[in-house]
């Protein structure tokens, strides 16, 4: 339906302001450094940890209450609390009240994903690795342009330029997504969701993907938080050409994401997955050594691709496996395990850094890579082995 379709482009939109406005920060990064707005590696791991455990929570809230009625409004809400804490972010000048505006942020953060991702679930049942791969990819480019344009902004006008031009932009989608959406059938209560969600089935279902969830977390978090200021630090790049090269490196996995319907055709979704963490354990040891750009560059497109099929693999078997009426629970759930990856491989990766050198989080993304591998080639049941791109895989997944 035409009305579907609006609000499919509505999610995007959300989803890149979103991603955006949220990784404004860690592109900045650097210069929060050089600014002594950030003192150490280690203030980097905390900030980064209390962002995504205070999404964690918040996802799993927000999830729950989809379930129960109408989220139309629930998605422009949360991007007008992200604008204007980025609004109010910007006048940050010290680390107590930068970390505060960026907690009150992550709360408006944390809506699109289980509430947005649930909705395109249920709607876009027979094509749901195109649709998972649409979205996915609008979000990534949030996150490319916001890494492509924070660094020279920054060093161009100030670090806080960029902050306000995201915030901006996360109130605009606030509008523009409402209006797109406006003429889609309200959800209600009348679903069936009982008042409190089946933890323990939500759990049981999505035990499998747990692991691969928070490892992909991770990874995301440790190349975000960490992969400039190696750029900088170890090969001497300039702050807005390290965030360029992070940009190519979202680039790349935006257009395996946007085609991964096309790589799940191809290669089946479980061998795409299964392919993708071994990429992202290479890559991890490669960037590791910081060998020169020649090598370095195509590694990171290379990892791109790898780390940014994972999310609608997983997103897609974690969506045909749960009824719509806990979808945004289930969700929820999913991105909170995500997340918690996230918040302790951001925390060690700042220890590591301070303490043996920026290079040594790149190691942990190795190790991660390769145990999410292994996990999966000795895990996953035999029938999701062989499972061809579509089919419905409630029963096996219990």
């Amino acid at each position: 339906m035409a009305s579907d379709r609006r609000a499919l482009v509505a999610m995007g939109l959300y989803h890149a302001a979103n991603d955006g406005t949220v990784v404004a920060i860690p592109a900045l990064f650097p210069l929060l450094l050089a600014e002594n707005l950030l003192t150490s590696f280690t203030q980097v791991g905390i900030l980064l940890a209390v962002a995504l455990g205070v999404t964690v929570v918040f996802q799993i809230v927000f999830g729950t209450w989809s379930d129960r009625g109408p989220t139309r409004l629930l998605l422009p809400a949360g991007m007008v609390i992200l604008g204007v804490a980025s609004l109010f972010t910007a006048l940050a000048q010290t680390f107590a009240v930068l970390l505060l505006f960026v907690a009150i942020g992550r709360i408006g953060a944390s809506v699109y994903h289980p509430v947005g991702i649930s909705w395109i679930g249920r709607v876009f049942k027979r094509d749901i690795d195109h649709a998972m791969g649409f979205q996915s990819a609008l979000g990534d480019l949030g996150v490319i342009v916001a890494f492509a344009s924070s660094g020279y902004l920054g060093l161009l006008f100030g670090w806080q330029v960029p902050l306000l031009l995201w915030g901006g932009f996360a109130l605009a989608a606030a509008l523009v997504g409402y209006l797109l959406s406006r003429q889609v059938a309200s959800e209600s209560a009348t679903r069936g969701t009982p008042k409190t969600p089946p933890w323990t089935k939500i759990l049981r279902r999505v035990s499998l993907w747990i692991v691969p969830l928070s490892i992909g977390g991770a990874a995301y978090t440790i190349t975000i938080g960490f992969g400039n200021s190696l750029l900088v630090q170890r090969l001497a790049f300039t702050e807005d050409t390290a965030n360029f090269v992070i940009a190519l490196w979202i680039g790349a996995g935006v257009l395996a994401a946007y085609n991964y319907g096309r790589i799940s055709a191809a290669l089946g979704r479980f061998r795409s997955l299964l392919l993708a963490y071994f990429i992202v354990g290479i890559a991890g040891l490669v960037l590791s050594l910081t060998p020169p750009p020649t090598l370095l560059i195509p590694t990171f497109l290379l990892f791109g691709v790898g780390l940014f099929i994972t999310y609608p693999a997983l997103f897609a078997f974690i969506s045909e496996s749960t009824e719509d009426v806990i979808g945004g629970a289930t969700f929820g759930i999913v991105f909170g395990l995500q997340l918690v990856g996230g918040a302790f491989a951001g925390y060690a990766a700042g220890v590591m850094a301070d303490a043996f050198g920026i290079h040594t989080p790149f190691l942990l993304l190795m190790g991660l890579g390769f145990a999410g591998f292994l996990l999966l080639w000795g895990a996953t049941p035999a029938e999701l082995r062989s499972q061809r791109p579509g089919k419905d895989i409630s029963e096996a997944t219990g």
